[in-house]
């Protein structure tokens, strides 16, 4: 079941990038209940938020790789 508190899915999804150090666009559409493929302007300002967080947090940086299709971190 889902959680309906913002904060504790996007905990979630920062605790799955962190063991698996990637994420599928697909992974939002779990968290947040948005369609990917039409809500692309909504998934990119998340990146964007949790690239930020991830890199004042934990000193990681999330990028974006084109052959695996998916944003690892490095």
């Amino acid at each position: 079941m889902r959680a309906n508190n913002k904060v504790y899915r996007i905990t979630k999804l920062i605790a799955l990038i962190l063991e698996f150090r990637y994420v599928n666009k697909s992974h939002w559409e779990y968290y947040f209940d948005i369609n990917p493929d039409e809500n692309n302007k909504t998934i990119n300002r998340d990146i964007a938020e949790l690239k930020t967080l991830l890199y004042d947090i934990y000193g990681e940086i999330l990028v974006y790789n084109r052959k695996e299709n998916h944003y690892e971190l490095r």
